[in-house]
């Protein structure tokens, strides 16, 4: 006989399964539960050699990554690069004096990444370890 605990598992374990088969890329992240693709981090504003151009009056600096995701907390990021973007349309560039530039103005390192994205996993995860061990507690009372 199955029990509560043990359909909310499967409901979950399906819907994970799911997301993980049906996303095609992080274009998709608002009904999918698996994110994938790339995502752009930003670093700060770009150096002042390029601060006059006009194609990249609105840009920031930053770094292109290739992400993996659960509910849009990031568990990897990898294969960065540094770009200049502008969120607003949805643009980057990196053509390679750019990249230059922002290589040597900043790091890896230096990337804002916002909480839900960058610290996202240890609340999921805490949450996960938290119904286990309520599951495991439920059976221990019913035994």
């Amino acid at each position: 006989m199955a029990t509560r605990w043990n359909k909310a598992m499967f409901a979950l374990v399906a819907a994970a399964l799911v997301g993980f088969f049906y996303t095609p890329d992080a274009e998709a992240r608002g009904m999918i539960v698996i994110n994938t693709g790339e995502d752009v981090f930003e670093t700060g504003d770009l150096p002042e050699d390029f601060e006059d151009i006009d194609e990249l009056k609105n840009a920031k600096a930053g770094y292109k990554c290739q992400i993996f995701g659960v509910f849009w907390a990031y568990f990897h990021k990898w294969d960065c690069t540094p770009v200049a973007f502008d969120a607003s349309t949805d643009t980057f560039w990196d053509d390679s004096d750019l990249v230059d530039a922002l290589e040597e103005e900043y790091s890896e390192s230096d990337i804002k990444m916002p909480f839900w994205k960058g610290y996202g996993r240890f609340v999921l995860g805490a949450g996960l370890l938290g119904l286990v061990g309520f599951g495991v507690l439920r059976r221990k009372k019913s035994t």
